[in-house]
């Protein structure tokens, strides 16, 4: 299990942001970085292979708002296969076998009930199709990042487990 071998080791050093980054490499504040993955990957690419120089152990996809969810706002729903799918390949040939490619799974960025409109079993349903293009994609590490809410982040997780894979979370 990746985070068995992980905890044996006394510092695990991940990538840093990749939105500010690619920011600085030109995308468009409001932008959805994710759509790099299909129009700029080298620059997605880029930033992959400087945190590996740089010697992370760990680098995470350019996914976090890569779903069914967040992507609606940006008319980029039906792209959600695709968009994935490139940030694990990025992910994945960048880090070759000398770190641990890493999905990023970040909040949907809507409230669930009763604050908002989105039932759990709609967000379930959402983090089940992106962790499962994920898999397919080759990834088994899941990290869960930013979320504010501890019921959607369980959900995630759920998802994640589901689909066999490996979690870590951060709040």
């Amino acid at each position: 299990m990746i985070l068995n071998d992980l905890l044996t080791q006394r510092t695990i050093l991940f990538d840093g942001a990749m939105g500010t980054r690619l920011q600085t490499l030109g995308l468009p504040p409001g932008h959805p970085p994710e759509e790099w993955n299909l129009s700029h990957p080298a620059e997605v690419f880029q930033v992959h292979q400087e945190y590996v120089d740089g010697g992370s152990q760990i680098i995470e996809t350019n996914t976090f708002g890569a779903n069914r969810i967040r992507l609606k706002r940006y008319a980029l729903a039906s792209r959600i296969r695709d968009l994935n799918q490139e940030g694990a390949h990025l992910a994945r040939e960048a880090a070759g076998d000398r770190v641990i490619p890493a999905a990023s799974l970040g909040p949907t960025g809507e409230f669930l009930e009763p604050y908002g409109d989105l039932t759990p079993e709609v967000v379930l349903d959402t983090y089940r199709e992106q962790v499962q293009i994920l898999r397919e994609s080759g990834i088994e590490l899941f990290h869960l990042e930013t979320f504010s809410y501890s019921g959607e982040a369980l959900l995630a997780c759920q998802a994640v487990r589901e689909a066999g894979g490996e979690v870590i979370a951060s709040f």
